[in-house]
């Protein structure tokens, strides 16, 4: 019963096109619930051995660009900047052993270990796909149930924070949200 149920809400996150992309920077997107500092969840990415949880949309954010520099795909056009030095060094410092540490090895090619039954009552799923990384933010597209299967492109991160966003404002409802696809 449970492994139909995740068999069907995994067949609205299908993605059409994934030869023409870096598979390495799809992620899928668990949310839980919400808390006092918004959505909070897991990110999964077939690349690492456990998934990365985030507590906020933008520690979300966050974390999707920081999976994408570890794995350096999609290749960023811009390095980070920072108001001082001493704040960079303190970033670097802090990020320099995160995810890579969870990365698997290239002979590991099988891929993390996805918790099935925390996926499976995850409130809403979604599969996040980084195409670009261009002008110190993200592009690329979502799908999942709620966006009713279809494939809706986001141009920046913060797009994405705002259509992530209808999810705290409706916490415990089905949430209802209405995108709008768009088109290169």
């Amino acid at each position: 019963m449970g492994e139909r149920i995740l068999r069907d809400r995994l067949e609205t996150l299908q993605l059409k096109d994934l030869d023409k992309f870096d598979r390495a920077a799809i992620v899928l997107l668990c949310i839980h619930g919400v808390s006092a500092h918004g959505v909070y969840g897991e990110i999964y990415n077939h690349n690492f051995k456990e998934n990365i949880p985030f507590n906020g949309i933008g520690d979300m954010v966050l974390k999707i660009d920081q999976i994408c520099n570890c794995l350096n795909t999609p290749r960023a056009t811009t390095e980070p900047r920072f108001f001082s030095r001493e704040m960079e060094k303190q970033y670097r410092e802090s990020y320099s052993d995160s995810p890579e540490k969870n990365v698997n090895a290239d002979s590991e090619v099988s891929g993390g270990e996805i918790d099935y039954e925390r996926v499976a009552n995850a409130k809403e799923l979604l599969v996040i796909w980084v195409k670009y990384r261009q002008n110190a933010s993200l592009q690329g597209s979502v799908r999942g149930k709620l966006t009713k299967g279809v494939t809706v492109h986001f141009r920046s991160a913060l797009e994405l924070m705002r259509m992530i966003r209808m999810v705290e404002k409706q916490p415990g409802a089905k949430c209802e949200v209405v995108f709008k696809e768009t088109t290169k």
